[in-house]
């Protein structure tokens, strides 16, 4: 197990930087604090559904962030904001 974590890590890295610069490309004219706070929430939404489960409506009502996001960027549904954060998974 301990030789995997190194690769794993690697890779986690590797998405993450991508990512980082493809929500970094949205974020162009923002602040420093602002795209920093967009891009950790961008982040924390892309390791939920990766790791958890798909947004649904449901969540989204009872989470704040998705909403804010969905808010932020027009989406109108879950199935929306799913698409938008695979292109950074």
């Amino acid at each position: 197990m301990s030789l995997l974590f190194p690769e794993l890590r690697s890779l986690f890295l590797q998405k993450k930087q991508g990512s980082t610069s493809l929500a970094s490309d949205l974020l162009q004219g923002h602040d420093s604090t602002s795209k920093h706070d967009a891009l950790e929430a961008i982040d924390i939404l892309v390791r939920y559904k990766t790791t958890v489960h798909d947004f649904t409506d449901e969540i989204i009502e009872f989470w704040p962030l998705p909403r804010l996001i969905m808010q932020r960027y027009q989406f109108d549904d879950a199935e929306q904001l799913n698409e938008w954060l695979d292109t950074f998974a």
